[in-house]
């Protein structure tokens, strides 16, 4: 699986070109001149499921299609979290095929049809099992980013 690159650019982004269920490059700005282009290796637990505990939580919060939660993904991060349509219709039908969410088709605001997603029962018990596991994964990373230097 490729490293993510940190590049110098204006507003982050994520685009997939990886299987379902994994993240593409991540563009994380701004970086200081000697970090752009570089590479780093990340692992599956980090990267895998990080989308679907966004898409599922804010599916707990709302029934939405596809362009409202990325707006509101971007929305709420304050333009840090931008998920490309690449990324996201693909993790959708994954949280789909999982039982996860359920879809229909239905008008959207401006009265064209689109599919709205749900969360499930099991959605709801999956989401609660992807925020404890991010919690313990945050909360280790950022005791290792905290130690002091010597």
């Amino acid at each position: 699986m490729p490293g993510a690159r940190f590049q110098n650019c204006a507003t982050p982004s994520v685009d997939r070109h990886l299987a379902p269920g994994t993240w593409g490059t991540w563009h994380l700005a701004p970086a200081p001149w000697h970090l752009a282009q570089r590479t780093v290796s990340r692992p599956n637990d980090l990267i895998q499921g990080t989308l679907d505990l966004l898409v599922l939580k804010m599916l707990a919060l709302n029934s939405m299609n596809g362009w409202d939660i990325s707006q509101r993904l971007k929305q709420i991060s304050n333009d840090a979290l931008q998920v490309s349509d690449g990324s996201l219709y693909p993790a959708l039908h994954k949280l789909e095929q999982e039982g996860w969410i359920t879809a229909e088709w239905r008008p959207s605001e401006n009265n064209r049809r689109a599919k709205f997603y749900s969360l499930t029962r099991a959605g709801k018990k999956q989401l609660q099992l992807e925020t404890n596991n991010w919690d313990r994964l945050a909360a280790a990373i950022t005791a290792v980013v905290r130690l002091k230097e010597v």
